[in-house]
């Protein structure tokens, strides 16, 4: 049994704004994101 996740995340860099994602070894979305491109705390795009 495989008991381990692996997970690539990407961020995709702009001037106004950043776009996150994390993959899976599969290829499928985990989570995806516009990111502010500010002084907001990273923690803050996380899912609740």
């Amino acid at each position: 049994m495989n008991d381990h996740l692996t997970v690539w995340i990407g961020i995709d860099v702009g001037k106004a704004s950043h776009h996150a994602c994390a993959i899976d070894d599969t290829g499928k979305a985990l989570w995806s994101q516009k990111v502010r491109n500010d002084h907001t705390p990273a923690a803050s795009t996380q899912k609740e």
